[in-house]
């Protein structure tokens, strides 16, 4: 039988225990937000360039930009995906309206959703390309118009040093 102060001891060590192991993620998350983040260099048919952080794990890529304040110009967001598919977005939490460029393993653009609004409540609408794309791009909304970005365009980008 367990006595009350033993019950009690194993209560406070779990605790104790749960608490220590809270602190030290709590720590360790802090170092990784600190870090920098990887940048894509990207450049558009017209020689317009975007420096995109990037978002290749599928920590990053669930996060995106949700709970920024936005995007200034010449600044964006590239999803690296591990195989071609019909990857879906949605606007779950965010602050600010974008376009969503999907690309092929060409690098090819398969669909462009222009100005998708954010949506502070679910359900929130999805948005996804009529083709499989291994790549998407979110920059602010009005890039794409002002660029004339049209179907079968070819995106560059390079990964920063």
């Amino acid at each position: 039988m367990v006595s009350k102060k033993m019950f009690l001891s194993k209560r406070g060590l779990v605790f104790f225990l749960f608490l220590a192991t809270f602190i030290a993620f709590i720590c360790c998350e802090k170092d990784v937000f600190t870090q920098e983040k990887a940048l894509a260099r990207v450049v558009f048919p017209s020689g317009t360039e975007v420096r995109a952080e990037l978002a290749v794990t599928p920590a990053e890529r669930a996060t995106g930009l949700m709970f920024r304040e936005g995007l200034l110009a010449g600044e964006g967001m590239l999803f690296i995906f591990e195989e071609a598919d019909f990857h879906s977005f949605w606007m779950f939490n965010m602050k600010f309206s974008i376009d969503i460029i999907w690309l092929s393993p060409e690098k090819s653009i398969v669909h462009i959703e222009h100005s998708i609004p954010p949506c502070s409540e679910e359900p929130c609408p999805t948005y996804q390309p009529m083709q499989k794309a291994l790549y998407v791009i979110e920059v602010p909304a009005g890039f794409a118009k002002k660029e004339s970005l049209r179907l079968g365009m070819k995106i560059l980008f390079e990964m920063e040093e």
